[in-house]
């Protein structure tokens, strides 16, 4: 497993000049949108597609490091190096670790949104 946090806000903030309503705004979109690049991610890896499993890991590494999702980012960057390597064996055998480190991002950013919503 990897020593990177799971949801690291002061991070993310950090990469955004401290804007916490850009910060909110992109939390609502990546929530909307990573499950589609899970799921293609995953079909890549499934064909053996190593370009479309590169593609699809960094595209989900950069949004959640953007959202402070270090753990999640640590992985996908570990499964992007083996498809870029050709070891498309290797980036199957990360998803389901994979899998647990957006679990736990997904739990972090719910608990984030909550308490936001309810201090508005």
């Amino acid at each position: 497993m990897s020593s990177m946090p799971i949801f690291d806000k002061a991070e993310a903030l950090k990469m955004l000049g401290g804007d916490e309503e850009i910060f909110y705004e992109i939390v609502k979109v990546y929530k909307e949108s990573q499950s589609e690049t899970v799921a293609k991610l995953s079909g890549s890896i499934g064909v053996g597609n190593e370009i479309e499993s590169r593609l699809h890991a960094h595209s989900l590494k950069s949004a959640a490091r953007t959202i402070g999702g270090m753990a999640v980012g640590e992985v996908c960057s570990q499964m992007e190096e083996c498809a870029l390597q050709g070891n498309i064996r290797g980036a199957a055998a990360l998803f389901s670790q994979l899998t647990l480190q957006l679990d736990d991002l997904d739990s972090a950013l719910s608990e984030y949104m909550k308490t936001r919503e309810n201090t508005k």
